[in-house]
């Protein structure tokens, strides 16, 4: 019994010496929730190639189940940064913890812009609308570039890789190479380039330098310029601190 209660109160004291390393939890916690945007990318794409609405209607219905996944993360994150503010063996962490951090944000709304982008699709498949052919070789480059990120914050490395393959991905989506010829169409298109804002300040850039990063959709007219035209689409259903199932 003594044995017991001493054992106990070691492994207290052990733990409040040696906090958990809050990289390893913030990594652990990233990779559960990047394996479920860029797994829904992947099946979104196959959905669209298919052209199989019931497809589309799983991936939806998987997204839905994600916000306790993104809770989990920002949850992570926020014992991280007091553990990394109060421990003294883990304030060398804080740098690179300051990347999850950053990341946080951005992946919560591509998620969230990747849930309406379903909900769209299902909806275009449904409807029999044309979706440009180009549109599920977007998605699994957006889902490769998901893993990059997931990869390149791992090592500790700022994700360059990352912002670069988001961008040479989003240049497909010009109005010269893509086009759609319904209302669902049309805004899987934008969520489409919404998703690409994220992914880009995920990787640490501003909103405005994410979307000065992306070609117009078209070429700019009267006073609509780059900027104007690259404004990503937000759901009403999907704003942030909203729990609403779209």
């Amino acid at each position: 019994m003594i044995d017991a209660l001493t054992g106990g109160l070691v492994g207290l004291a052990v733990a409040a010496l040696l906090p958990a390393n809050p990289v390893t939890v913030a990594q652990r916690q990233l990779k559960v929730l990047t394996n479920t945007l860029s797994g829904a990318l992947r099946n979104l794409a196959e959905a669209l190639t298919e052209k199989d609405a019931v497809k589309a209607a799983g991936v939806l219905a998987e997204l839905r189940t994600s916000q306790s996944t993104i809770d989990d993360y920002k949850s992570a994150l926020q014992t991280g940064s007091e553990i990394a503010r109060i421990a003294p063996i883990r304030w060398r962490s804080k740098d690179e913890l300051s990347r999850y951090q950053t990341a946080a944000g951005p992946v919560d709304y591509a998620i969230r812009n990747t849930r309406v982008l379903a909900r769209r699709s299902m909806a275009a498949l449904k409807a029999d609308e044309r979706i440009p052919d180009g549109v599920p070789d977007v998605l699994k480059d957006y889902a490769d570039a998901v893993d990059c990120l997931k990869g390149e914050l791992e090592k500790g490395k700022t994700p360059k890789q990352t912002r670069e393959a988001v961008r040479n991905a989003a240049r497909h989506l010009t109005a010269r190479r893509l086009g759609g010829d319904g209302f669902s169409s049309k805004v899987v298109l934008a969520q489409i380039r919404s998703v690409a804002v994220d992914l880009l300040q995920a990787t640490g850039l501003s909103r405005s330098e994410a979307m000065e990063a992306l070609p117009p959709l078209s070429p700019p007219a009267g006073s609509a310029g780059p900027a104007a035209a690259s404004e990503p689409a937000r759901d009403h259903e999907d704003q942030p601190g909203r729990t609403n199932r779209p």
